[in-house]
C-alpha cells in the first residue's frame, strides 16, 4: 500500500465519519467542513495520475515537475534519489 493509498483511505474514513455524524445528529451543531475530504481524495487521485504521466516521458522538464510533485506529496519514491540532469548536461 503506497502513501497515496494511506492518505486516500484516511480521507475516505474522515468523510464517512462526518456524514455519519450529520445523519445521526451526534454533534450539537453541524458546520460545513472547510477542509473537505472529498476534495482531498480528488487531489490525491489527480496527483497520482499527474506523477505517473510526467514520469513516463523522456522530457527533462516534465521529470523535474514530477520530482517536485513527489517531494511535495511526501512520497519521493525511486525518482527522488537524484535530480534529473538537464539535456545539455547529459
Amino acid at each position: 500500500m503506497s502513501k497515496y493509498d494511506d492518505l486516500e483511505a484516511t480521507a475516505r474514513k474522515t468523510l464517512k465519519s462526518l456524514e455519519d455524524a450529520k445523519s445521526q445528529k451526534e454533534c450539537a451543531e453541524y458546520r460545513p467542513v472547510i477542509f473537505n475530504p472529498e476534495t482531498i481524495i480528488e487531489l490525491i487521485e489527480i496527483a497520482k495520475a499527474a506523477e505517473n504521466m510526467l514520469l513516463s516521458t523522456n522530457r527533462w522538464e516534465q521529470q523535474t515537475l514530477a520530482l517536485r510533485l513527489a517531494k511535495l506529496l511526501g512520497n519521493p519514491g525511486i525518482y527522488a534519489t537524484s535530480e534529473p540532469e538537464p539535456p545539455e548536461a547529459a
